[in-house]
């Protein structure tokens, strides 16, 4: 069953009505309001078709709204019909509004000025063949993934690529080296951009010791990363309105109203390499909404391998390593997975994430 079509007076009070909508005020629609000086035209009341209360220096202040939709201006007989229903009612005209979406004539705009009204035409950047201005309109999730390109070790001996678990001074483990790029990933020392980042990687002095206490030959560690975008499209339909006030000829509000749908976004992601593609992408529309970047909790390794590895992850690879060497083919079909952690590892991403929250970044 099909849902009928509101009425086009109606959608134009649901559109004014959006447009002075905000925290601090109140906005309420086709409210009846007890006639003061005579019966009125519903049992005793009159209408008034959007009634926005507020605070003004400490004082209450009401305003009441007109809203029509005629094919021709309003003239004078309209603002004093306006004029007399508000006197009915008790509400100042110096603080009422009245919305034409066909405008208004010169007599009616020195009416209502006259009487301190504001006359404002509800702008929907359309016409009768359109019926509604529609826009263009994107909304993106941008995910980042980092991968390691390349790994340079400047070190005192001629093959320090042997020497890449570290210990403290007490023969305690502390890490490997991917370890390390991955917590320079999640501290935020790689730029949050598309392409490749040559990042010198910070080795804290008390940990650049060899398993059997000696101290490491490592002096410098720099790796290039690969930051890419892993985007999802939604797109949308917009509805753009302003309500531009008819004396001075100033738009004086400006509304775009959204609806997006599951049925329109993809579900496979969208992966961009290049900073300038994934920008013309998330804003090649005449309206787009971007949510913040948001970094993928691992780095990508040889293969795709995903670091830090899970617990299965762990286990898969220990098993394939005992039969034969680790291709591309055994990590494709491997429990790779950006979600799962190690109890060790869930606890170090916590503090990475305190250490970030402070704004420090060791």
């Amino acid at each position: 069953m099909s849902k009928k079509k509101p009425k086009k007076w109606k959608e134009v009070e649901r559109l004014v009505a959006e447009a002075f909508k905000s925290p601090d005020v109140t906005v309420q629609k086709n409210v009846l309001l007890k006639a003061l000086r005579r019966k009125g035209s519903v049992g005793g009341y009159r209408e008034i078709d959007i009634l926005v209360t507020g605070k003004l220096a400490g004082q209450l202040v009401t305003f009441a709204i007109e809203c029509k939709d005629y094919t021709k201006k309003i003239g004078s007989p309209e603002i004093d019909s306006f004029i007399g229903k508000l006197h009915d009612v008790g509400l100042p005209t110096q603080t009422s509004i009245f919305v034409s979406t066909s405008g208004f004539s010169k007599p009616a705009i020195g009416r209502a000025d006259e009487v301190g009204m504001k006359t404002l035409i509800l702008d929907k950047r359309n016409n009768e063949k359109t019926k509604e201005a529609i826009i263009t309109a994107i909304q993106a999730k941008v995910f980042l993934l980092c991968s390691i390109h390349q790994i340079s070790i400047i070190s005192k001996i001629e093959d320090p690529y042997n020497n890449v678990k570290f210990y403290n001074s007490k023969k305690q483990y502390v890490g490997a080296l991917p370890d390390f790029l991955w917590q320079t990933w999640l501290k935020g020392d790689v730029p949050l951009t598309c392409g490749e980042h040559i990042i010198e990687v910070q080795i804290p002095e008390e940990f650049l010791y060899l398993e059997d206490g000696e101290k490491s030959s490592i002096n410098k560690i720099v790796t290039i990363f690969k930051v890419s975008a892993l985007v999802y499209m939604s797109k949308s339909k917009a509805i753009s309105f302003g309500l531009i006030n008819a004396l001075s000829g100033i738009e004086e509000k400006k509304t775009i109203n959204f609806h997006f749908s599951d049925k329109d976004s993809t579900q496979v992601p969208i992966h961009i390499k290049n900073e300038e593609l994934l920008k013309k992408t998330t804003s090649d529309a005449d309206v787009s909404i971007t949510f913040s970047r948001i970094q993928l909790p691992k780095i990508e390794m040889n293969y795709g391998l995903l670091w830090p590895p899970s617990d299965k992850m762990f286990e898969y690879l220990k098993e394939i390593h005992e039969n034969s060497e680790i291709k591309q083919e055994h990590i494709i079909n491997s429990p790779n997975s950006f979600w799962e952690f190690n109890e060790s590892y869930k606890n170090n991403l916590k503090r990475i994430i305190a250490l970030r929250n402070t704004g420090k970044t060791s």
